[in-house]
């Protein structure tokens, strides 16, 4: 790589994971100092999908995401090589689903964290082809609307308990 060619600021990406969810889900990345960038990302989901193990659909889900990176100096900078990230998150989902109690039940799930990532971004030809992969935990609180204790007991016993999740993605994309 010739030291002296500018690396490219602005990183336009999408998730590849989140195609087997039915969710679009985009990011844009822009370099603001040699170390750093700043990241907004989100998704929506395309049309209603059943959730596995479980006797609910999702009839409309949307998530925001800005997050701030800290790139290592080792070879590269900002947008590229290894980096730790922190992030806020907000997720909103509209749901239905077959109790066995209560019959059919509509409600809403709204949540709220942050948390923190390690990943590794690498740019291609040119630097002009983006791949970004990255892994880290976070920690949510949800609120519960029109759902029964039950109801999200059966199918969101993970939220109802765990507030420390996983996130995790391989995004893909144009840097310019």
């Amino acid at each position: 790589m010739n030291q002296s060619k500018p690396i490219s600021k602005n990183v336009f990406k999408v998730n590849l994971l989140s195609v087997s969810a039915r969710l679009l889900s985009g990011f844009y990345e822009r370099k603001v100092s040699q170390r750093l960038s700043v990241q907004l990302g989100g998704n929506y989901q395309v049309r209603e999908r059943e959730i596995i193990f479980s006797r609910s659909t999702l009839t409309k889900a949307y998530t925001f995401i800005p997050e701030v990176r800290i790139y290592s100096l080792a070879r590269h900078q900002a947008p590229k090589g290894v980096y730790l990230a922190s992030f806020a998150r907000y997720r909103y989902l509209e749901m239905e689903t077959e109790n066995s109690g209560l019959g059919k039940e509509y409600g809403k799930i709204k949540s709220y964290g942050g948390g923190v990532l390690a990943g590794v971004h690498a740019l291609f030809l040119d630097d002009h082809l983006s791949l970004d992969c990255f892994l880290g935990p976070h920690l949510t609180k949800h609120d519960f609307e029109g759902l029964s204790r039950e109801t999200v007991k059966y199918d969101y016993f993970s939220l109802l308990f765990n507030t420390l999740d996983i996130r995790f993605g391989i995004t893909a994309g144009i840097a310019f």
